[in-house]
């Protein structure tokens, strides 16, 4: 036997006889705002992420110049023959850092999950305990409303809500720009040709190597703390205001607040009523 779902009816039978639709309570929204919600529901994210360019392009160029000075280092009757190492391994340490295909953070993953774009229908999802593009958008707006209403009287506006956005505003574009020109076409790396590489320039192109690698790191970290704040600094904000609210609650709130508030609670209460 089928036990089959049955819906409710939706049909009004109204005084005179006449039926109409049942009333369901809802937002309003116009053919052209239900066009921008209908991206929500497809195959691929509606939005863009502004590094993913540079990114693949540095990674490709990247592994070029990996090949090239790695000949010149293996090269017996070369100059740089042994000397680029460190250079060698720092070249896939930024590869790596910039898109690893593993779990491990990455400059690609990262800003993809900031961008909201973070792969067809996994656009929304979290990357581990880290909030997907719809979270993180939420923990800002509301934080930096937060900050508004708990600045004192005559402090000035700030803006509490791009930084949890850096690595794909003008830090992180900052960031792939220096790459894109350290890694040139793949020809060059920091504008010297493979070719003509000397001994004297290796030093200076691991430092640059790493700084670089460095800053992808300290800007992943630099975001996910961010969020890690923010959030614990909302639960603290609504825990303050449930405080509020059973003070407000003469009945029930309040009278158990009488038995639980401390004295520096007491007297801080005291001074709103």
């Amino acid at each position: 036997m089928t036990y089959s779902h049955t819906t409710f009816s939706t049909i009004l039978t109204n005084p005179d006889g006449t039926t109409s639709g049942i009333p369901i309570s809802h937002m309003e929204l116009t053919s052209e705002e239900k066009d921008v919600i209908n991206l929500a529901f497809s195959d691929v994210s509606p939005f863009v992420n502004p590094l993913a360019d540079d990114i693949s392009v540095s990674i490709s160029n990247i592994s070029k110049l990996h090949s090239s000075i790695n000949t010149r280092n293996t090269t017996s009757d070369d100059d740089l023959y042994g000397l680029c190492g460190t250079l060698l391994t720092n070249l896939t340490t930024l590869s790596n850092n910039l898109n690893f295909t593993s779990d491990e953070p990455n400059f690609l993953n990262h800003t993809n999950r900031l961008s909201g774009t973070s792969g067809g229908k996994t656009w929304l999802k979290n990357d581990g305990e880290l909030y997907g593009f719809t979270g993180l958008q939420g923990v800002a707006g509301a934080f930096n409303s937060v900050q508004e209403a708990m600045k004192d009287e005559g402090d000035p506006v700030e803006d509490n809500y791009s930084i949890f956005f850096t690595s794909i505003l003008t830090a992180g574009k900052s960031l792939m720009s220096d790459i894109v020109d350290f890694a040139n076409d793949g020809d060059r790396i920091s504008g010297i040709t493979i070719s003509e590489l000397l001994p004297e320039d290796i030093s200076g192109l691991e430092t640059e190597s790493t700084t670089m690698s460095t800053a992808i790191t300290d800007n992943i970290n630099a975001d996910n703390t961010q969020l890690s704040f923010a959030v614990d600094y909302l639960k603290k904000f609504g825990h303050g205001n449930m405080i509020l609210g059973m003070s407000r609650d003469t009945y029930f709130g309040g009278v158990l607040l009488d038995d639980l508030q401390s004295e520096i609670l007491e007297s801080e209460l005291d001074d709103i009523n």
